[in-house]
């Protein structure tokens, strides 16, 4: 009988485990307008989002900075040319979620430009 029981707990824990690192729903991630995030020179945007509480987000792979309402945040540096933000969040007992923004920067001598880009929305800076 223990036997029974022992099989039973295992096929439990395995089935927690794979919720754990498979997940059974997307995690909620949500990139804020980055309109207003760039320092002053544009070569640095905040870019700034909302996830799950608990989540783990990272940024072009390096870690963001999440408080305990699943606020997030983190710097990117931005060259000239086109910019790929990849941001990915991954909660607890959920998969991964990916979400992309562009950045497109121009700089002229008497002049930058900047264009912020999040699910096919353009927003010039």
């Amino acid at each position: 009988m223990w036997k029974y029981i022992l099989v039973v707990i295992c096929f439990i824990g395995f089935i927690i485990v794979g919720f754990y690192i498979f997940g059974y729903e997307p995690t909620n991630l949500i990139l804020n307008n980055g309109e207003y995030s760039f320092n002053k020179d544009m070569n640095l945007l905040n870019q700034t989002g909302k996830t799950d509480p608990e989540a783990l987000v990272y940024i072009n792979g390096i870690p963001a900075v999440v408080d305990d309402d699943g606020n997030f945040y983190g710097m990117v540096g931005i060259n000239n040319g086109l910019n790929i933000i990849n941001v990915t969040a991954k909660a607890p007992f959920k998969s991964i979620t990916s979400n992309i923004a562009t950045v497109k920067r121009t700089e002229t001598p008497h002049h930058i430009d900047v264009y912020y880009q999040i699910n096919n929305t353009i927003q010039k800076t």
